[in-house]
């Protein structure tokens, strides 16, 4: 008998996305305090102690062990002794822009099997002094089985995969054109709607407007271009065409209650 993969699973993986946003291996003492960001973390120990705290919890992670801090969690971290770690920040998104692991009832700030997270030292050198390219394989089947511990029942794969199908186009325009230009009709008119039916369906089906919809992708990407890259707040605001930077920086003040700058601060 032959089998082959669903049209179903085939979606759910075509259209599940891995972004890395950093990777940086690192034998500085750590003392840093509310950390937060729109990224999940994993902080893998080689040497030393570190405690991470939140608001409700206190973890001690000890050498050759790890972390896992889902996205939206602040929390402190303080190192004891020698200090060597590996650090990973990513996000794995649905067409929606929702990271999976914001979904309820996933843990978000726990110790995982040391079987299902654990790169070794020499691996981690390596991959951060990009002497070895499959190690970058590596990072992708860890983020996969972390992902395959976490997610439960509650998670509705089917309405997600309706979705994609529903609005395959409005997600592909939307992850190849981040701009601030963007107008309700123009994609509207991709889905052979008015603005006005569009907005309507987009709103019942997604759970917000076109509208809001649109200006959080748009700023999950600002934040990702500012913490995976070295590009000045100028050169951000031209690459998703805002009028010019210090619009941009309002803007997203606004929606973050940081400046461009200070984001890039807080959450690196």
């Amino acid at each position: 008998m032959i089998q082959k993969l669903s049209l179903f699973h085939q979606s759910l993986i075509h259209n599940t996305v891995i972004k890395l946003i950093s990777v940086q291996y690192t034998e500085n003492p750590w003392d840093y305090h509310e950390i937060f960001g729109d990224f999940n973390r994993i902080y893998i120990i080689y040497d030393g102690t570190c405690n991470f705290l939140n608001r409700d919890e206190n973890i001690t992670i000890n050498k050759n062990s790890g972390i896992f801090i889902a996205s939206g969690i602040n929390f402190h971290c303080v190192s004891r002794g020698s200090f060597k770690k590996l650090s990973l920040h990513f996000r794995i998104e649905l067409p929606t822009g929702e990271d999976i692991f914001q979904i309820q009832n996933i843990k978000k700030f726990y110790i995982p099997d040391k079987k299902k997270l654990f790169i070794p030292h020499t691996s981690a050198i390596a991959l951060c002094k990009n002497t070895n390219s499959l190690d970058v394989f590596r990072i992708t089947g860890l983020l996969y089985n972390l992902l395959s511990e976490n997610i439960s029942g509650s998670f509705d794969i089917k309405k997600h995969f309706f979705l994609t199908q529903k609005y395959a186009e409005v997600f592909k325009y939307t992850r190849e054109n981040y701009s601030a230009e963007t107008s309700i009709k123009s994609i509207a008119a991709r889905m052979y709607k008015s603005s006005a039916g569009f907005s309507r369906d987009f709103k019942r089906d997604i759970g917000l407007s076109p509208k809001k919809f649109f200006f959080r992708q748009l700023m999950l990407r600002a934040k990702y271009l500012l913490n995976a890259t070295d590009k000045k707040i100028k050169e951000i605001a031209a690459d998703l065409k805002f009028t010019d930077e210090y619009y941009f920086s309002r803007i997203f003040r606004q929606h973050t209650g940081f400046s461009p700058t200070e984001y890039r601060r807080k959450t690196q």
